[in-house]
């Protein structure tokens, strides 16, 4: 039973480092986009270890079978909190991911834009302003940014094409 306990211990440690990992990224988060839409990051490992600490009145009564299944559901509650954790932390980190790569596509489509004659066209000037702005100002409102990228894409496009057409 020392073996066991002490496994299940590891798991609940490593899911509360999990909680904590994703309690990190959601601050983060919360700093640098807007209304990020995340559900809470749960604190279950707490309780998970306060569970744990009532197996060993079920040994000192021998109560073998009781203590296996307690084990049992508490490795296996263990594993759902640090999945969860995982995917919660891994929810945030992408929301910094995407700005990342909004912001790293809005300069893309800026070099395009002028390497096709289109760095001081005031119209696209504007839509970049709107998309920079948007991208970097904390905290980031994503949807907006997203669209403004778009349009701003679209609009090169569209000045791309007609430009192609009449050649």
């Amino acid at each position: 039973h020392p073996q066991r306990v002490s496994a299940v211990r590891e798991a609940i440690a490593r899911a509360a480092a999990a909680q904590a990992a994703a309690s990190q990224s959601y601050e983060m988060v919360r700093v640098k986009i807007a209304d990020p839409g995340l559900p809470a990051v749960p604190t279950t490992a707490a309780g998970l270890e306060r569970r744990l600490s009532s197996v060993d009145a079920l040994a000192r009564a021998g109560r073998w079978g009781r203590l296996a299944d307690e084990l049992l559901a508490l490795t296996a509650a263990a594993g759902e909190a640090l999945a969860y954790a995982e995917r919660l932390r891994e929810a945030a980190d992408g929301l910094l991911d995407r700005r990342t790569e909004l912001r790293g596509r809005l300069s893309a489509y800026r070099a395009k834009a002028a390497r096709h004659g289109y760095g001081e066209h005031p119209e696209l000037s504007d839509r970049h302003r709107e998309a920079h702005d948007l991208l970097y100002t904390s905290p980031c409102d994503l949807p907006a940014a997203t669209r403004a990228v778009f349009r701003y894409q679209q609009l090169l496009a569209e000045l791309i094409d007609r430009k192609e057409t009449v050649t």
